[in-house]
């Protein structure tokens, strides 16, 4: 299957060019940052979260003294 096989299989749209929407409904007693709080409430808790993907390792040379930096503004 060559490169032309795969392009004439995709889509004949353009992304780069927007497409035409009829029409776009949304509840105006509920706000864009109100759905997102509804549809992802884990990611809006007040807790810190935790990664479970895998396992962070910190790999430091021994004996090197720690130098402390201050915040930044």
């Amino acid at each position: 299957m060559g490169i032309y096989a795969i392009m004439d299989s995709l889509p004949r749209t353009d992304p780069g060019l927007p497409a035409a929407i009829s029409t776009i409904s949304m509840d105006p007693k509920i706000s864009v940052a109100e759905q997102l709080k509804q549809n992802y409430p884990e990611a809006f808790n007040n807790g810190l979260g935790r990664y479970k993907l895998s396992k962070a390792t910190l790999q430091l040379r021994p004996g090197v003294k720690p130098i402390f930096r201050p915040k930044r503004p």
